[in-house]
């Protein structure tokens, strides 16, 4: 309101008003304060605060695509500024809300920009586990695996702790990498025993265990399903698996006992046509005997 003061002036009363807005959460009034004085720039030490308080402004309102917008022009216009790895890892915030197909390769370069000035910033690491979990909801448990293993568990913040080391563990399984899911599993199931992904923990080690032929410790996970969890989904894994085992093992009364129950409480399952003919020559096998 007051032209014959100097810009720079004016600049850092813009500047106050956004941040004072910001401080209260009023996101609206940071947005349009900033839009009504873009001809004004605060100071240079001032700037990018400014806009990394602006990107975050959009990017709370859920306006992720101006939000990308002016966190790209931070990096670009400040790429030396220490607000500059903030904006590039709240543009990957943006970025995995609009599920963008891209999202993998945007955690890379954001790695490949930023790791070699800031080592073991906790912004690298959990640029890491952004993409380690884009590929896990995606199924592609290989390249999952891969993002995880440059992640330190130890470092990721408590609140989502179990859920990291659980799809950790899971990927690795599922990439035919079982003696690291077995020591991950291992490390969810002894710090999170009441968590409700624990029965499909037990049975993503108990395969592991199996495909490193340690079959006791296999079918103690398969048992430990059965026995505490016997109404979950992962019980049916449990039973066919130790049938399986025990049939391997030359268990055939175990084997019998572990398929009838599979197809008793489980008769639509996949495996039952299996677990019958199983059945069906195990009594042949025991008459035989």
């Amino acid at each position: 309101a007051t032209p014959d003061l100097p810009a720079s002036q004016r600049g850092i009363a813009v500047f106050g008003l956004i941040q004072g807005s910001f401080v209260k959460k009023d996101y609206n009034s940071v947005i349009e304060t900033y839009t009504a004085n873009a001809t004004l720039a605060p100071p240079e030490d001032l700037q990018g605060k400014q806009l990394l308080i602006v990107g975050t402004a959009y990017k709370n309102k859920q306006l992720y695509r101006q939000a990308i917008e002016i966190f790209l022009l931070l990096e670009k216009q400040h790429p030396d500024a220490p607000e500059a790895i903030d904006a590039g890892y709240q543009k990957l915030l943006c970025f995995y809300q609009l599920n963008d197909k891209d999202m993998p390769l945007f955690t890379e370069r954001f790695e490949e920009r930023y790791a070699p000035r800031h080592p073991g910033h906790e912004y690298i690491q959990m640029a890491r586990l952004i993409r380690a979990d884009w590929w896990f909801g995606k199924a592609d448990y290989v390249k999952a695996a891969d993002a995880f293993s440059g992640v330190d568990v130890k470092r990721v913040p408590e609140k989502v702790r179990a859920s990291v080391i659980y799809k950790k563990g899971f990927a690795e399984s599922e990439a035919g990498k079982p003696n690291e899911a077995i020591s991950s599993l291992t490390t969810f199931l002894t710090d999170y025993p009441t968590d409700g992904n624990v029965p499909v923990a037990l049975a993503q080690r108990g395969i592991s265990h199996k495909s490193t032929r340690a079959f006791d410790k296999a079918l103690a996970d398969f048992a430990a399903i059965t026995r505490n969890h016997g109404t979950h989904p992962a019980a049916e894994m449990a039973l066919y698996q130790s049938g399986l085992i025990k049939g391997e093992m030359r268990d055939t009364a175990g084997m019998i006992a572990d398929l009838e129950a599979l197809v008793k409480k489980f008769p639509s399952s996949a495996a039952a046509a299996e677990a019958w003919y199983r059945i069906g020559r195990g009594y042949f096998d025991l008459q035989q005997k």
